[in-house]
């Protein structure tokens, strides 16, 4: 079995409810390749989330932009983003996936809502 490289990450993220049924997030998220920060990923994006009581699921985008110490790099790329999710009115918990390269990356976000 192959192990991928993990990730450290750090984001913000608001949801806008459109309806009963609809949520759109924007989000601004930072990734950290091997929990070490000398290379990172800035990664803007936006999901447009189905709404079923406290369930959510959705797909969107997000562009990823790799920024080193060691390379300049300054092209953005931009991937497809699918998440499913649990929220209540302060917590929120995210399963999503990230194709990229021939992989998916998985990520599981908790996150805190004031």
């Amino acid at each position: 079995m192959w192990i991928f490289p993990q990730y450290m990450t750090l984001g913000l993220q608001v949801d806008v409810h459109l309806g009963k049924l609809l949520m759109l997030s924007p989000e601004f998220n930072v990734w950290s390749e091997g929990f070490r920060f000398d290379s990172i990923y800035l990664a803007p994006g936006a999901v447009l989330n189905f709404t079923f009581g406290r369930f959510f699921a959705g797909g969107g985008f997000t562009a990823m932009r790799y920024d080193s110490k060691w390379v300049n790099d300054e092209r953005w790329e931009t991937r497809f983003k699918f998440n499913i999710g649990y929220r209540t009115r302060h917590f929120k918990l995210i399963a999503a996936a990230v194709p990229a390269s021939g992989y998916f990356y998985g990520v599981i976000t908790a996150g805190l809502g004031f």
